[in-house]
């Protein structure tokens, strides 16, 4: 009896004993990991201490890791903390010497818990203020509150403890008008940003506003308010935040992006796993009679034709019609060095051949009657009047007379127009209803105008240039000459790279980058999109009737296109949009 007693007192003893362990100090194998999203002792104006406490009754092993902003590990140290023990101390005394002043810290800690508070203050105002240790990093994180008057301007921290590259999203809402504006940024793997909201935005904030993040990855960070130059400092966490309505959430951003006067329209589409995913449009289909801009209206997608083109005439080599190797000779003998210049080296822009699109064919265009058709052969009359940009095969070269000449060789190849040829073999099978190539079939509708927008009147043809009325659709062929839609693009990119248009043998071969460019392979380009350890496939496009995107992220099966109906002469424009529209619809289709 006493026996039973002592073994039945044991064992209870160790059921406590374990069950205290779990509550004290969570899982005794597991280590926990936090972050301290903030130290600085920078200009020596600044003094930073990390408080850390360990809230259980287990002896525990502290590990801290201080990185830079720009992801460098700069310091690391170790210690015990003894069972409901605390540590107050100067960063610089956790880490001794450090190459950097500002950073956060990971601290990792096991077998039991340690909670901690950063406490950073301005030794020249006497301002200070203090935040949590984070616990939990997250995609979506809300900044309630940024003010901003004469007296209080207000920054962000945000931190990347991933090991990969985080695409974040920045919308500023201004709490009095609901309006939005959309910035986009990269951070690298355990990199952090900080910035003032003006610096951000490049703008006087609102006085009154929240800020919503979107990132690919989970992201810490905090929000600081400056009281009358640092007198008074209020640090506030980020809180984690979810999207309820991803389609009602996009269609707003993508609106914001274009702003409240939109320079013609744009449409962006979403498609994972071969679904549809997300979609939005926003602006003009039409400047002139005020048509909006839908995610079902035809634009043209410019260059983003090479890779149909190359699609194409991998289909051909597939079934013994072309090869690789063949020279230009064989169909086009009049070009230069057209003995050496092979089809591979057409489809990875190395054969030399001069652009096409030159000034005097730019005078051409604005002299001819739009509508008059343009033989190809007429296109390549301006290429062959330059001399050749190399020898063959030695360089890459972007040249639009490539694709040009591949045109015409694969109507040659196939015995049928090259517009019948991509119509039978990829756009009818795909269901492509909303695509075609301009110039050689009839247009589909809904359909954008296409304009140019020029901001410095470059060409002498006033602000807004109406090309639906300037130029035929014939001025450009198999290298820039197709419209479609971004969710014809989704489909297109998907089946290429899903191996239902080629055998796998014939895309390993189209995907094989020239050695002349890491990024260019046979009509598409390669991790040209996205961060910089991102797989992507894909093609940009512009002509005078817009401009487009296509691109496939492989780590994700995603794939995501925009188009625009407006070709701006203005970079910084077009940089946001697109770069906007790559970034928002991403990491809008990651957010959970």
């Amino acid at each position: 009896m006493i026996y039973h007693r002592f073994t039945s007192y044991l064992y209870d003893r160790s059921k406590l004993m374990l069950l205290a362990i779990l509550w004290l100090g969570g899982s005794a194998v597991a280590d926990h990991r936090a972050y301290f999203p903030h130290f600085t002792f920078r200009d020596n104006l600044w003094q930073t201490q990390l408080v850390l406490t360990n809230t259980t009754f287990l002896n525990t092993d502290v590990r801290l890791r201080a990185y830079s902003d720009e992801g460098d590990l700069v310091g690391e140290t170790s210690f015990r903390l003894g069972a409901a023990a605390s540590k107050v101390a100067d960063v610089q005394d956790y880490f001794g010497s450090m190459t950097v002043d500002r950073g956060w810290v990971e601290v990792v800690s096991e077998p039991g818990r340690v909670e901690g508070v950063v406490v950073f203050g301005n030794t020249a105002t006497g301002g200070t203020t203090s935040l949590p240790m984070e616990t939990q990093a997250d995609q979506g994180l809300l900044f309630s509150f940024v003010p901003h008057d004469a007296d209080r301007e207000s920054g962000i921290v945000l931190m990347n403890p991933d090991d990969r590259f985080a695409t974040v999203v920045f919308v500023m809402v201004d709490m009095a008008t609901e309006q939005r504006q959309v910035r986009v940024r990269t951070l690298a793997p355990r990199s952090r940003m900080v910035t003032m909201i003006e610096d951000l935005y490049e703008m006087t904030p609102p006085a009154h506003a929240r800020l919503e993040v979107k990132s690919s990855r989970d992201v810490v960070g905090f929000g600081l308010t400056f009281h009358e130059g640092a007198k008074q400092i209020v640090a506030v966490p980020a809180k984690p935040w979810r999207i309820t309505d991803k389609q009602a959430s996009i269609e707003m951003d993508w609106k914001a992006v274009l702003g409240d006067t939109p320079i013609g329209g744009a449409a962006l589409a979403v498609h994972r796993g071969g679904q549809p995913e997300l979609a939005a449009a926003a602006g003009l289909a039409d400047m002139f009679t005020g048509e909006a801009f839908t995610t079902e209206h035809a634009s043209s997608i410019g260059s983003i034709t090479k890779t149909f083109v190359a699609t194409l005439a991998m289909m051909h080599v597939e079934e013994g019609r072309l090869s690789l190797d063949q020279t230009l000779d064989t169909w086009v003998p009049e070009v230069p060095h057209a003995d050496r210049i092979t089809v591979e080296m057409m489809l990875n822009h190395s054969s030399g051949i001069a652009e096409y699109g030159t000034q005097p064919y730019v005078g051409a265009l604005l002299e001819r009657d739009f509508e008059d058709v343009w033989d190809p052969r007429e296109l390549l009359a301006f290429a062959l009047a330059e001399p050749p940009v190399f020898e063959p095969g030695t360089q890459y070269s972007y040249s639009n007379t490539n694709f040009l000449l591949l045109g015409m060789i694969l109507e040659q190849v196939g015995g049928q127009p090259l517009a019948a040829q991509l119509r039978a073999r990829i756009i009818d099978p795909l269901d492509m209803t909303q695509t075609y190539l301009r110039g050689f079939e009839e247009p589909v509708q809904p359909h954008a105008r296409g304009f140019i927008w020029d901001p410095q009147n470059l060409l002498g043809l006033g602000e807004i240039v109406d090309t639906h009325n300037m130029v035929h659709g014939s001025s450009s062929f198999a290298d820039g000459g197709m419209v479609s839609t971004p969710s014809d693009l989704n489909r297109f990119i998907r089946a290429l790279v899903g191996g239902e248009l080629l055998r796998e043998e014939t895309l390993a071969r189209m995907l094989t980058p020239s050695k002349h460019s890491p990024f260019y392979a046979l009509g598409i380009t390669l991790n040209d999109d996205g961060a910089p350890d991102e797989a992507t496939v894909g093609h940009d496009g512009a002509f005078v009737y817009g401009v487009a995107n296509m691109v496939y992220f492989q780590d994700y099966d995603l794939a995501l296109s925009v188009t625009l109906d407006v070709y701006p002469l203005d970079d910084q424009y077009l940089i946001h949009v697109l770069s906007s529209a790559m970034s928002l619809g991403k990491v809008m289709a990651l957010m959970p």
